[in-house]
């Protein structure tokens, strides 16, 4: 549903427009905090064996993060408007994504609660309604474009306050909550993973934040992109993974063969996708194999974070820590250097997800996985190389 509705809002912008630029960007910026904050703190505490948040430390946090979303949506107002890319028409898709963005971290909050139990299937559905409400709305016949992604935000409101209320309705979330002990341990743990996800989601934020100094629309084409790897991964971890790793799993035994097998599937799937688009015209062969790169570096770092989260210290992301940074700044020096392209900025964004699941997947020790991913690591950087030498 989420791949026909970007086909749609591609379609209708004939390739991308600024008011596509405008609704991806703050779109994924509005999902920042609980990419943070749910995904990447309260999660892990949730499930880790060494570690564990308090319950009622856990309840702040679920209301806290819809706060952060809408203030986090108003920065990246600011920065649009500071690049002279907001304009009046564009006021209602502005105020309806940081709504969005507000709702959204609230279904997250849940769905993740649900999966640290073993129930994949609230947060793995938790896009359908409001996406599927979307494009019936994108596509019935407004007068511009701009009417038509103010209606289409308009339905993702409406879908995801719907899927909300039957969460709430049901208690989606309320017992893994209540199975949390009364106290926090582990009083270092949360730290190192808000560095961790702060340090790899912050970075992905920098570098889509880069892309606002691109040409027009490749704002759109790098969201698109963005989504699509996202989708996939999502497919696979949200609706899989947490049913092999949750708070009662044991062992890793299963999900690392799920790695695998998902590895050489998507494998195939990009290997496939950049053979196919060499026949099309104006094929980029640089742009298709950073793509069908970051589609299985994705896939296989969020695997191997669920499965860290369970089985390995909180302290194990130090160097993480230390490589991500490198990758964002030296994208700015590119881009402060008028080097910036699109082939390179996606490497970059690639390569944050590929070194992460390199040294995840090293201190899991499995070796076959880890030579694959620091395989993919090498071909970005040469990529990233190669396509900011030829600006």
């Amino acid at each position: 549903m989420g791949a026909i509705q970007l086909a749609a809002v591609l379609w209708r912008s004939e390739g991308g427009s600024n008011a596509t630029d405008t609704y991806f960007y703050l779109f994924s910026l509005g999902l920042l905090p609980s990419q943070i904050l749910t995904v990447g703190v309260m999660y892990p505490l949730m499930i880790n064996r060494q570690a564990s948040i308090g319950r009622k430390a856990a309840q702040r946090l679920a209301r806290l993060v819809p706060v952060l979303a809408i203030l986090v949506t108003a920065v990246g107002v600011v920065w649009l408007a500071s690049a002279g890319r907001v304009s009046d028409d564009l006021i209602a898709i502005l105020a309806l994504s940081a709504v969005n963005s507000a709702l959204q971290s609230l279904i997250w909050s849940r769905g993740v609660a649900a999966e640290s139990t073993g129930e994949p299937q609230w947060f793995a559905a938790g896009a359908l309604p409001a996406n599927a409400l979307a494009v019936v709305a994108f596509v019935l016949p407004w007068g511009n474009e701009t009417l038509a992604l103010t209606a289409m935000l308009a339905a993702l409101v409406v879908g995801n306050l719907g899927y909300l209320m039957l969460m709430v309705r049901r208690r989606v979330g309320s017992d893994a909550f209540s199975r949390l002990p009364a106290v926090s341990t582990g009083s270092q743990a949360p730290w190192w993973y808000l560095a961790r996800a702060g340090t790899g989601y912050g970075g992905q934020a920098v570098l889509s934040s880069l892309a606002v100094i691109l040409p027009p629309s490749d704002l759109t084409v790098l969201a698109v992109v963005t989504k699509l790897v996202g989708s996939v991964a999502s497919t696979f971890m949200n609706a899989v993974l947490p049913a092999l790793v949750h708070a009662e799993t044991d062992s890793p035994g299963e999900a690392r063969r799920f790695m695998r097998l998902t590895g050489a599937a998507l494998l195939v799937l990009g290997l496939s996708g950049v053979v196919a688009t060499a026949f099309l015209p104006g094929n980029q062969p640089l742009l298709s194999v950073t793509v069908a790169t970051w589609l299985l570096a994705a896939t296989t770092a969020a695997a191997a974070q669920r499965v860290a989260f369970r089985f390995l210290s909180a302290s194990s992301s130090i160097v993480t820590l230390v490589v991500l940074p490198v990758v964002v700044l030296a994208s700015i020096a590119v881009a402060t250097e008028g080097h910036l392209n699109l082939t390179n900025l996606l490497a970059a964004q690639a390569l944050v997800d590929a070194a992460t699941g390199a040294f995840l997947l090293a201190a899991l020790g499995d070796k076959a996985m880890t030579i694959g991913a620091r395989t993919a690591t090498a071909v970005l950087v040469a990529i990233w190389i190669a396509s900011t030498v030829s600006t």
